[in-house]
């Protein structure tokens, strides 16, 4: 019995001792770790008392050292994250919004185009109405002068002519006692007449009435009256000239015959001085008027001269605002 419980206690005590031997390797197993792993990060201090190791910016002592389990701890959160998987949700939302970016940019550069385009457009639409303006405006300019040239040319040429029947051309008349209309208006100051289409027309109907009924008289108002002037006065002088020989009119005579009526005008008066008659002189000159018409009708050897004038003269006793001497 007795060498049984030696045996059983010298068992006891062998199992103390492996496992106090285990412990201590297992403490020198974990110190030299430590030790390597301070090495490593380079980061060894040493004191006076005590050896100091310094691991992940923490200081341990021999008493506190780490154990396994915070090793153990630190590899765990240091150990790289597993990648998560992109969901496709995730996926569908970026290719959405990389559409989007795509489609505006797209919009954006399209109407930046459009843009250019459209300013390119305006202009050369503006240059070509400033050409197509600045062309007429000079072929406008050119057509007046060469018109005028011509006129100028027309009238230097043709200072007078004797018509007749068979050579009267309405506008060519117009424009011969138009010119002697004018010369002797400027003797009184006063500005120069134009002709009026319609006056004209008037005056031309007027006279062939005379030649046809041979009465020479002054026509009626209505007869004379302008389209776009209802009511308002239209003067008129009318000519006369018989020939034995033919029927021939030489241009600027009517217009001459009416103003030698100034031999019987006192301009002091704003009247005739001696009774006699002066309405055709008056009318000739007369400053308020603008607008004339003239008109040439034949009867065998006899002639008839009409002028309509806009706006008429002789009115209102205002000789003395409208007659000046020379």
């Amino acid at each position: 019995m007795g060498c049984i419980c030696n045996s059983e206690k010298s068992l006891k005590e062998k199992n103390n001792q492996t496992q106090l031997n285990a412990n201590n390797n297992l403490k020198l197993y974990n110190q030299e770790n430590i030790l390597q792993e301070a090495q490593n990060i380079n980061e060894l201090d040493k004191n006076n008392d005590n050896q100091k190791l310094t691991i992940n910016k923490k200081i341990y002592t021999e008493e506190t050292l780490p154990t396994e389990k915070d090793l153990n701890k630190k590899n765990k959160n240091n150990e790289i994250k597993e990648i998560q998987p992109i969901k496709e949700e995730d996926i569908y939302l970026k290719e959405e919004k990389e559409k989007k970016e795509r489609e505006e940019k797209e919009k954006k550069e399209k109407e930046e185009k459009e843009r250019k385009e459209k300013e390119e457009k305006e202009r050369k639409d503006k240059e070509k109405k400033e050409r197509e303006e600045k062309e007429k405006k000079e072929k406008e300019e050119k057509e007046k002068k060469e018109k005028e040239e011509k006129e100028k040319k027309e009238n230097e040429e043709i200072q007078s002519m004797e018509f007749t029947p068979s050579n009267f051309k309405l506008e060519l008349f117009n424009k011969l006692e138009l010119k002697k209309h004018n010369e002797l208006r400027k003797k009184h100051h006063v500005n120069d007449l134009i002709i009026n289409n319609e006056l004209m027309k008037n005056a031309q109907k007027y006279a062939e009435k005379m030649a046809k009924t041979n009465k020479f008289q002054h026509s009626n108002d209505k007869e004379r009256e302008l389209t776009n002037h209802k009511g308002e006065w239209v003067g008129e002088n009318i000519y006369f000239f018989w020939s034995s020989a033919k029927a021939s009119y030489n241009s600027g005579s009517a217009s001459e015959s009416w103003y030698d009526e100034i031999k019987d005008y006192d301009f002091n008066k704003g009247g005739s001085s001696n009774g006699g008659v002066v309405g055709h002189f008056t009318q000739v000159v007369w400053k308020n008027t603008k607008e004339v018409g003239f008109g040439l009708a034949f009867n065998k050897n006899q002639c008839y001269v009409v002028g309509n004038y806009y706006p008429g003269g002789n009115f209102n006793r205002q000789e003395k605002n409208n007659v000046f001497p020379e």
